[in-house]
């Protein structure tokens, strides 16, 4: 009876580890996604404060 509690008990503990491999790899992404976009705002902001500085454009 012991032996399959055990082995309910690892099974639990595997699938949490899964989870929560899980969520680090979404996390990772959605930083990496961010990271991926600053380069475009950068320019964006660059691009309207020239503008700004050019009133006759």
């Amino acid at each position: 009876k012991a032996a399959s509690r055990e082995v309910e008990v690892q099974r639990k503990y595997e699938e949490l580890q899964l989870q929560l491999k899980e969520e680090a790899v979404a996390r990772e992404a959605e930083q990496n996604r961010k990271y991926d976009e600053l380069p475009l705002q950068l320019q964006n902001m660059i691009k309207m404060f020239q503008q700004s500085q050019n009133p006759s454009s």
